[in-house]
Order: C-alpha cells, then sequence, then structure tokens
C-alpha cells in the first residue's frame, strides 16, 4: 500500500508536468503569427511546466516517507483544482461581457501548470513544517523524560549512597570495640562498600542510556542465553532454567544498545533478593501473534514491594514511596528507550513473575542481529 502511494504521488506531479509541456509544445507550433504569441502562450507556460518535472526529480531524491510523497502529489491536485476554478470564473464573466477567448484552452492549461507548481511548494511546505512540529514535540518529550529521570536518579543515589555510608560507618565504629565479632563487622562493611560499587557501576549505566538511547537489532535468544551464562557463574548456588520452547523461529528485536544491563538486572535481582540456600529463576521467551517478543523471568522468592511496583507503574518517585535501588529504574528505562513494556506478576504460593515484551523487528533484511554492550 505505501509503494501504491508513493507512485500515485510521483504519477500526479510528473504526469501534470508532461502533460502540460506537451499541450504548450503543440500550441507553440501552431502559434507562427506573432513572436510575442509563441513566447508568451508557449515558452514561458512550457518553461513552468519544466519547472514542474524538474521539482518532481527534487522529490525522488528527498528521504520522505510514501504517505508524505502522495500528500505532495494531493496538494498539486488541489492546486490544480483551485486554479482551474478561479481561470473559469474569469472566464464566464469574460463572456457575460460578451469577450470570446480564442486560445481557452491554453488558458485552462497554463491554469493547471501555475496550480500544480503552487500546490507542490505548498505541500513540500506543508510536509516540511508537520516534520519540524513532530521533530520539536518529540525532543520536548525526551527531555521532560530525562529530567524526570534526573530527579528520580538524584533522589535515589543520595537515598542510597547516605544508607550505605552510614553502614559503613557504623560497623567501622564497631571495628573499634573489641567485641569478638569483627570478621562479622568486616564482612558487612565490605558487602555494603561491593553494593556502592554496583551502584556507581549502575550510575554509569544510567549515563550512557541519558546520553545514547540509540537502538540497534538484537537477537534476543543469544543475548539471554550469554547474560544466564553470566549470572550462573556469578551464582553458582542458584538454579536457572531456560525455556525457549515457545520462541519457535528465532525473532529479532530492535532495541536500546543496554538491553544486555537490563536482562542481566532482572535475573541478578530475582536470585539476591531471594533468601532461600539455593534459589530458582525461570526464564522463557514466546512469540506472540501481535507481532512482539515476551521475555518472563519468574522466581520463587518473597516478591517486589506493591510501593515499588507502583512507581514503575506511574515513573515517578516521591519521598514516601520509592524503589529500594537504581538496578529497577535503570531496567524500566532501557525498555522503555526499546518500545517495550515491562509488567509485574504475583506468582502462588510466593514469587514474582517480570514480563518484558518487545517488538520483533519488521524488515526481513534489516541490520544483522548482534549482541549489545554490557
Amino acid at each position: 500500500m505505501k509503494s501504491i502511494e508513493r507512485t500515485l504521488g510521483y504519477l500526479t506531479i510528473f504526469g501534470l508536468a508532461v502533460a502540460t509541456a506537451t499541450a504548450y509544445v503543440l500550441h507553440g507550433l501552431r502559434a507562427t503569427n506573432s513572436v510575442a504569441a509563441f513566447i508568451f502562450g508557449a515558452f514561458i507556460p512550457f518553461c513552468v511546466a519544466l519547472i514542474l518535472f524538474l521539482c518532481g526529480i527534487w522529490l525522488t531524491r528527498q528521504e520522505l516517507d510514501d504517505a508524505n510523497v502522495a500528500k505532495i502529489g494531493f496538494w498539486c491536485v488541489t492546486g490544480v483544482v483551485v486554479t482551474c476554478g478561479i481561470v473559469a470564473l474569469m472566464m464566464l464573466y469574460q463572456l457575460s461581457e460578451g469577450v470570446v477567448l480564442s486560445n481557452w484552452v491554453v488558458v485552462f492549461v497554463g491554469g493547471m501548470t501555475s496550480g500544480a507548481l503552487v500546490g507542490f511548494l505548498v505541500g513540500v511546505y506543508d510536509v516540511r513544517r508537520r516534520a519540524t512540529e513532530h521533530r520539536l514535540a518529540t525532543e520536548q518529550e525526551r527531555t521532560v523524560r530525562l529530567n524526570q529521570r534526573l530527579r528520580v536518579l538524584n533522589r535515589v543515589l543520595r537515598h542510597d549512597v547516605r544508607n550505605r555510608s552510614n553502614v559503613i560507618l557504623g560497623y567501622a565504629n564497631l571495628l573499634t570495640e573489641d567485641d569478638g565479632d569483627l570478621e562479622a563487622h568486616a564482612e558487612i562493611i565490605e558487602r555494603t562498600a561491593l553494593d556502592l560499587v554496583s551502584l556507581g557501576d549502575n550510575a554509569r549505566r544510567i549515563e550512557q542510556l541519558l546520553s545514547d538511547a540509540e537502538q540497534t537489532v538484537v537477537d534476543l535468544e543469544a543475548l539471554v542465553d550469554r547474560e544466564v551464562e553470566t549470572i550462573r557463574g556469578e551464582y553458582p548456588d542458584a538454579r536457572v532454567e531456560t525455556d525457549y520452547a515457545d520462541y519457535g523461529e528465532r525473532g529479532s528485536v530492535r532495541a536500546n544498545q543496554l538491553l544486555g544491563v537490563a536482562v542481566n538486572n532482572l535475573l541478578e535481582n530475582a536470585i539476591v533478593h531471594n533468601p532461600a540456600e539455593e534459589p530458582l529463576v525461570h526464564v522463557s521467551l514466546g512469540l506472540h501473534e501481535d507481532d512482539r517478543v515476551e521475555f518472563r523471568v519468574v522466581d520463587d522468592g518473597p516478591g517486589i514491594p506493591h510501593d515499588e511496583q507502583s512507581v514503575f507503574r506511574s515513573g515517578q518517585e516521591t519521598q514516601l514511596v520509592h524503589a529500594s535501588g537504581i538496578g529497577l529504574w535503570l531496567v524500566n528505562w532501557i525498555i522503555d528507550d526499546s518500545d517495550g513494556t515491562i509488567d509485574f506478576e504475583e506468582q502462588r504460593p510466593h514469587g514474582t513473575a517480570v514480563r518484558v515484551s518487545l517488538p520483533v523487528v519488521d524488515e526481513p533484511d534489516a541490520d544483522a542481529p548482534k549482541l549489545v554492550r554490557r
């Protein structure tokens, strides 16, 4: 359907240019009575038709979608109808005054040419105006989203850094006291310090996300396999199972370049917040009829608190309601920049299912799918 729109747009423009130019050539061959009649009745109108034809060639070299090309063709037709209507009214007035035009066909063709050219210019202006408005609206939306994310990042970082720093300072003070628990206190300090390092890594990734929201074609199954193997190596006591039975043919997705970070965070979150000695995580991929891929991470842990889930649904954080860290915020933003959605479901008797939906790449000849950076 799109190719038909583009073809009709080009046919309209070039058809009007060729038809009117041919009419002027034929009229010029017959207009031998005077040089003025040839110049004003054939040559100059022919040049106008030639300009319309050159405008059509220029249009073929512009990066416009099919609908916009068709829209410019529609404006050409509209210009022809309006101009010919005006010419017809003028001719009727002349007839009412007893003036008979000898070359009324040439006058109408002249109206068609000028109307088509004016319509072309109006169409190009309208298309560019709409494109500019869309670009400005997109930039404004992106600016609002970035400001919101920066506010969230600032609040979460201040909250988490302050809490973990207090823990380190508190247990560091305990180390000065000989209470027999020095080793335990040191372990807590080490663990908290590692949490701060992880927090810094996530902050760096968020900086990448805020500065670069480019998308790329991703082989999702290969990416999930890579992150699963990474998690298995980092948490050997956890049991991570995979199920791609409903995935069928490999489906590539176009996603943010940090998609691997989001997948890793979801897998790690399902393990580190599970107090069981052997946490169980079930990972699955599935294709749906709506041309979307569903990636699910199901665990048997205590679940994600409802107030944190509400934060991700609303996209806002307050002093009373906030997420416990920036890991899930990072996941939420990466999925959002990948034109995807993320949902949380409670499992019975316990556990949480995180469901991520991503659009499948439509073009069969799209860029070769690849793994994205971590």
